[in-house]
């Protein structure tokens, strides 16, 4: 599905406005490396490849750091962009958001050549810190219309745009947590208290691949750690709704995250009160218990845990 996504970044993508298109290889085995491959595919087509296995969250950083442009736009390969999609992205950011997510429609997982519009949804996540499409934007704004953008309280991290600028200014994923897990409200939280903005584009629209089941194991210590790494720094006292939930977390050992804190305090950052208060106020009508097993039912949903 890779070369499907590539091709529809080539076809809807105006020349002037794409530097390249940079694939981070993650020191994949031969199998899954496809270097030659997809470097066929464009002059436009960059393959960085890891020295070693890094995860998902440290192989973002070093795109980031890799990349040649001054907009960065992350996408998973499997999804595809549509017409005009990069344009709305783009003056967002020149007019000062932080943050463009276009909207992400559904392809299914069986047919590529099939594709479902979804509505205007706003990200969020409970006291958990599971990433969920919990409202739709008129629930969260009244006075929103159609299509313009609107803020989001989160993004779900797979798909969005930031100036390299921004990188640099708001920092980058915190290089202590580990694999996958976390670093989309960790930043969603530090862009929001730090000064910055989150907006979902609708005239921007990617269709993308919703998998039935993840096609690999996550290990689920390593997910509530970089849980906990997020909680450390940036939910203040309401780190305690977290430990009701995930009591193991409590004492656990996740690294120092001095230099977080110390990024936090340097960007002179708000409280995660003002937040509630003034991004997501619907979040405190989150219970701060589980009325059924997280685990079971992400499990019902096709995860695969390594405990």
């Amino acid at each position: 599905r890779t070369h499907v996504t590539i091709a529809s970044i080539l076809a809807h993508t105006p020349p002037q406005l794409l530097e390249e298109i940079l694939m981070v290889d993650d020191f994949n085995s031969e199998e899954w490396a496809h270097t030659e491959q997809l470097k066929a595919l464009h002059p436009k087509v960059r393959i960085h490849r890891n020295s070693m296995r890094e995860g998902l969250i440290r192989a973002k950083n070093i795109g980031v750091r890799e990349a040649r442009g001054s907009i960065i736009i992350f996408l998973e390969p499997h999804c595809i962009v549509q017409p005009y999609w990069i344009e709305p992205l783009f003056d967002r950011l020149i007019k000062g958001a932080t943050i463009a997510a276009p909207v992400l429609d559904v392809i299914p997982e069986t047919s590529m050549d099939e594709y479902y519009g979804v509505n205007m949804h706003v990200g969020g996540f409970d006291w958990a810190f599971e990433f969920n499409w919990y409202q739709l934007a008129p629930e969260l704004n009244k006075s929103w219309i159609n299509p313009d953008p609107y803020f989001t309280p989160a993004i779900a991290g797979g798909i969005f745009a930031m100036t390299k600028a921004s990188w640099d200014h708001f920092g980058y994923y915190d290089e202590g947590m580990y694999e996958w897990g976390a670093e989309q409200i960790e930043m969603s939280l530090r862009v929001w208290q730090c000064g910055g903005t989150m907006e979902i584009i609708p005239c921007s629209r990617i269709g993308h691949v919703f998998r039935a089941h993840n096609p690999y194991t996550v290990h689920l210590p390593r997910v509530i750690k970089n849980q906990k790494r997020m909680a450390l720094v940036w939910v203040d006292d309401h780190i305690e709704k977290f430990y009701k939930i995930k009591p193991q977390a409590r004492h656990w050992d996740v690294g120092d995250v001095t230099e977080r804190k110390e990024l936090r305090k340097k960007l002179q950052c708000k409280s995660m009160d003002w937040y509630l208060e003034n991004v997501y106020p619907t979040m405190r009508k989150q219970p701060d218990f589980v009325t059924q097993d997280w685990m079971k039912k992400m499990r019902s949903n096709g995860w695969k845990f390594d405990s």
